[in-house]
């Protein structure tokens, strides 16, 4: 999961709100956070938010289906 503090359109809230749910059903996930950033991807953002999901695929789809 992604989040920008500077983002007017998903409020700080339901990010806490998503991370509780995904803890009570297991599901696996990350949380990495964009200081000052807004809504979406870009600039040096979209450089930074693409790693983490593809480091997210990588170990939690990835790894699931070689086991």
């Amino acid at each position: 999961m992604q989040h920008r503090d500077a983002d007017s359109l998903v409020p700080l809230d339901h990010r806490e709100r998503m991370c509780q749910v995904f803890l009570g059903a297991e599901f696996m996930s990350d949380f990495v956070g964009f200081p000052g950033a807004a809504h979406g991807f870009r600039g040096d953002d979209a450089r930074h938010g693409v790693q983490p999901t593809d480091d997210w695929l990588e170990r939690y789809l990835l790894e699931a289906h070689e086991d």
